[in-house]
């Protein structure tokens, strides 16, 4: 992508410079995420930009730098600093090595997996493992995880933070 993408949002920031966005929502990598950030920025936009996890929120603002100050990105986990919750304290003192959103993705989905395959027995088959995963409705230590037959998703949950100083904050819902 490098310099096309530099190119390309040069040529998008200024297609909507004239219309003075409130707000813009991004999906797609953090490199790229970075590159809009600091043309509309370099044009005088002031809108807000809203992100996916899918971003990759620590590679997001080590890239950007100040740029990603008042970023929101939605996450599909709880923030790994939450340690009132029993999943991240385990998650915290399981890892070793960086701590972040994707890692407790990464932690969660483990898991998951773990215990479709203890239900499953010592000699798992895929239709076993495709069993337990259906039927299962886990909590986590504070997040829950359920499937079903007609449902992979897991986890509906989202949860909203805003970059502030270099770091993923939550938002909590106002009164």
């Amino acid at each position: 992508y490098g310099k096309d993408w530099a190119f390309a949002s040069r040529a998008r920031c200024a297609d909507l410079l004239p219309t003075q966005p409130q707000a813009i929502l991004f999906v797609g990598t953090y490199k790229q995420l970075a590159a809009a950030i600091r043309e509309a920025r370099a044009l005088g936009m002031q809108a807000r930009f809203f992100s996916v996890s899918f971003v990759g929120t620590d590679s997001f603002i080590a890239e950007a730098g100040a740029d990603a100050e008042g970023v929101y990105i939605s996450q599909v986990v709880p923030s790994p600093d939450d340690t009132r919750l029993p999943l991240v304290r385990d998650y915290r003192a399981d890892m070793h090595g960086p701590l972040g959103y994707a890692s407790l993705e990464g932690y969660i989905g483990a898991a998951v997996l773990v215990e479709a395959l203890r239900r499953t027995g010592p000699q798992p088959t895929r239709a076993q493992l495709v069993e337990a995963l259906e039927s299962m409705d886990l909590d986590l230590g504070g997040f829950h995880v359920r499937f079903g037959p007609k449902d992979h998703q897991g986890s509906d949950a989202v949860y909203l933070t805003r970059i502030e100083q270099g770091r993923a904050v939550s938002v909590h819902r106002q009164p």
